[in-house]
């Protein structure tokens, strides 16, 4: 989905602890986590590789 996104994958190099995009399979095991818990309610989780924390 973001092969042409030069300047995302320049930052995340560049900014994120990371250094990196999430892989699909990361956000996937987030999601599942966030479904298959019956006490969470309305939560945001970034899922940035640290790239809020810079």
């Amino acid at each position: 989905m973001t092969e042409t996104w030069v300047q995302a994958y320049q930052l995340w190099e560049e900014r994120s602890p990371m250094r990196r995009g999430a892989q699909p399979s990361e956000i996937a095991h987030t999601a599942s986590m966030l479904v298959s818990s019956s006490y969470l309610t309305g939560e945001i989780i970034l899922s940035d590789g640290g790239l809020n924390l810079t």
